[in-house]
């Protein structure tokens, strides 16, 4: 874990750097935040971007693909959480309370149920996921779609889980 190289990068090339609780500077450490659990289970969702060629505008036609992915591994990783009695990592910032109350100057409504993302606890998913399980991840860049969006989630739990909880909840 690059700690300087992942905040270097959240200050310079995120919009919401400084401007949300769940994100750099206000985020904790992936070291700090998995201290306590003995597993952690990476999520991964992914979706061929054809499914979405109806869309023309091809910046549009990303975001509705990432908010549906979104969306599905939010569900599921915070019904694993509450299960497990663990804590999940989610994909991008938290989107609880729009807007947040740090761009009013006022705490977290909700520091319960607020999550960090991985990429906020100084993790580098590209690199966990082509290295660890084989799935690289593309990134839209002006007016072209790559092939399929995927996005990432991990899960901090106690005890294995097994496929048939995972299974079920799909």
């Amino acid at each position: 874990m690059n700690y300087e190289y992942n905040l270097e990068a959240c200050r310079t090339g995120c919009p919401n750097y400084g401007l949300k609780w769940s994100c750099p500077p206000f985020s904790k450490v992936y070291d700090k935040l998995s201290e306590g659990y003995k597993y952690a289970y990476i999520l991964i969702f992914s979706t061929s971007m054809d499914k979405y060629m109806d869309i023309k505008n091809k910046y549009l036609a990303i975001k509705a693909a990432n908010s549906t992915l979104k969306s599905e591994i939010e569900k599921i990783s915070r019904k694993i959480e509450e299960d497990q009695g663990g804590y999940a990592l989610l994909s991008g910032s938290c989107r609880l309370c729009k807007p947040c109350n740090k761009k009013l100057g006022k705490p977290c409504k909700k520091p319960d149920k607020m999550r960090y993302s991985m990429e906020a606890t100084y993790l580098d998913v590209s690199s966990i996921s082509k290295e660890l399980l084989g799935h690289e991840l593309k990134w839209y860049t002006k007016n072209c779609l790559p092939e399929y969006t995927s996005t990432v989630c991990t899960i901090l739990v106690n005890n294995k889980l097994n496929s048939q909880i995972i299974s079920n909840l799909l």
